[in-house]
């Protein structure tokens, strides 16, 4: 078996007493220690000399000596799990595990358990589109005649993003007693409520949080504890108006924790958040428009004419009811770009 062997060797082993570690937990295994083939390792292995080499393993080939001490490393586990080794008794897993560490670095680039795999991912990307709609129209000197499709159209109005520092503590459970050693973290952010207001969106969410502790009346006792941390932020999206649809992301940037003494372990978190604004608008937009003559009109309209605007004019109103030019009447009327008359207010239109 050569180094590279060695590496997996150590992963199997470590991945192999993690996952006995959790399903461990609550209860104490009935396992015994290895027979026959452990016992002749065992006398091999000089727990105060790592491997160098056959001189050590009389009639073991080489490539046999990372195997040798996986397996031992994997047995002192497996009695240590079951409380049949003494405290003073560990030089061999210490020795095991230290040799096999020495010598999995095939490469020498630091590396000690490379993966090759493939990876599902998904993306999702947002830009934003201006495109071309009539919506409405009219000629200045014939009829128009049109059909319109009403379409449903999800406006991307605003973006932001916000990071967060979350912090709660976890209180020992009294059957577990107290905490020696918290030996493992892990969480997701999950949002509960998004809201959108003026020039922000308002997120709600919670960590669940799980923790792998060592502790208990004798001090080895393995144990789990589960925490919710909450978190409360102000994503600032300016363009962003209350009754949008929010569209929201949390993602866990950073985990830690600070054990406060054996009762009391304090979890930390950054979070980050990102939101989106949409506005769902159902718009009536033109579709096959065909201008004709006008009927009725015998040249007798006046040229220059006095409007009074009422309350919902606009000046395209004004503009299409008179076939007269937009830009005329903003001229004329002094109108500044996307100002708009009052009620009451004295247009003059001149066509």
């Amino acid at each position: 078996m050569n180094r590279r062997n060695a590496v997996l060797l150590i992963a199997a082993v470590t991945t192999a007493a993690v996952l006995s570690w959790l399903a461990w937990i609550g209860q104490r295994p009935a396992c015994a220690p290895t027979a026959q083939t452990y016992s002749d390792l065992l006398g091999r292995i000089p727990a105060s000399h790592p491997g160098r080499g056959q001189a050590d393993y009389p009639g073991n080939p080489v490539a046999d000596i990372p195997k040798s001490y996986a397996m031992v490393l994997a047995a002192e586990l497996n009695r240590l799990r079951a409380g049949a080794l003494p405290e003073g008794d560990r030089a061999l897993i210490r020795t095991a595990g230290q040799w096999l560490l020495d010598h999995c670095d095939e490469d020498g680039d630091g590396s000690v358990l490379c993966l090759n795999m493939d990876v599902a991912t998904t993306l999702e990307y947002y830009r934003q589109i201006r495109e071309h709609s009539i919506a409405d129209l009219y000629h200045f000197t014939k009829d128009v005649e049109y059909d319109k499709v009403r379409k449903e159209l999800n406006c991307l109005c605003g973006s932001g993003a916000s990071d967060i520092s979350v912090r709660e503590i976890a209180e020992i459970p009294e059957q577990f007693g107290k905490a020696e050693q918290v030996v493992y973290i892990t969480g997701s952010g999950m949002i509960k409520s998004q809201k959108a207001a003026q020039d922000k969106v308002i997120v709600e969410g919670v960590l669940p949080v799980t923790l792998v502790c060592i502790g208990g009346e004798s001090g080895k006792l393995p144990f789990r504890i589960e925490k919710e941390a909450v978190f409360k932020t102000s994503v600032d999206m300016p363009g962003c108006r209350e009754g949008m649809e929010p569209d929201s992301r949390v993602v866990l940037k950073d985990l830690w924790f600070d054990q406060i003494n054996s009762r009391q372990i304090a979890i930390n978190a950054e979070i980050a958040v990102t939101g989106y604004a949409f506005d769902k608008q159902s718009r009536d937009l033109i579709q096959m428009a065909s201008v004709k003559e006008r009927q009725g009109r015998d040249g007798t309209e006046p040229g220059i004419i006095v409007y009074v605007a009422k309350e919902g004019d606009s000046v395209w109103k004004v503009a299409k009811r008179y076939h007269a030019p937009v830009s005329w009447i903003r001229s004329v009327n002094d109108l500044a770009d996307h100002e708009e008359i009052k009620a009451g207010a004295k247009v003059l239109i001149v066509r």
